[in-house]
């Protein structure tokens, strides 16, 4: 029996152990299933995360189309049209010079075209009071013709009188 006690008791040493070895692996898996469990956790926390930052890039996404991208086309629209009214009082700058140029040769002319024409008006004025000098003094001349052919018909008169009386 004694023999038997030594077996029993080796093999109750041996399940001891085992059964210890067991607890020490159920342990050894019960903390690698807390971790486990404790990163699932971490994981589903980090979930909620990365799904409100994926929300928030969305809505950001969203505002962008939604708000920016049609101010944007609408700041390219106004863009083009102030650069081609732009390129538009370029083309007029441009031109501004020839313009002047221009005007200043217009100006030249109408003064020469002024100075021609005061200068004929200057010549015709002489002229018409030349006429107008001339047409009063063959007025008076006239006139003293008519007044000496008048004396002379009187004067006539009178000797025809005188004569005819003197008969």
């Amino acid at each position: 029996m004694h023999g038997q006690n030594k077996d029993d008791n080796k093999s109750q040493m041996d399940q001891a152990n085992q059964l210890d070895k067991l607890k020490h692996a159920n342990t050894q898996l019960g903390l690698q299933v807390k971790e486990l469990e404790d990163r699932v956790e971490q994981y589903k926390v980090h979930q909620v995360e990365q799904r409100l930052k994926l929300k928030d890039a969305e809505d950001k996404c969203n505002k962008y189309e939604n708000f920016y991208v049609p101010k944007l086309k609408d700041t390219r629209t106004y863009q083009k049209s102030l650069h081609d009214e732009l390129e538009r009082i370029k083309c007029d700058a441009e031109l501004l010079p020839a313009m002047f140029r221009a005007e200043a040769v217009f100006r030249k002319e109408c003064k020469k075209e002024k100075d021609d024409a005061v200068g004929r008006m200057s010549v015709a004025m002489k002229q018409h009071n030349k006429l107008v000098s001339e047409r009063d003094d063959l007025q008076k001349e006239l006139e003293r013709k008519q007044r000496l052919a008048i004396q002379a018909i009187a004067a006539r008169g009178n000797m025809k009188a005188h004569l005819d009386e003197a008969k």
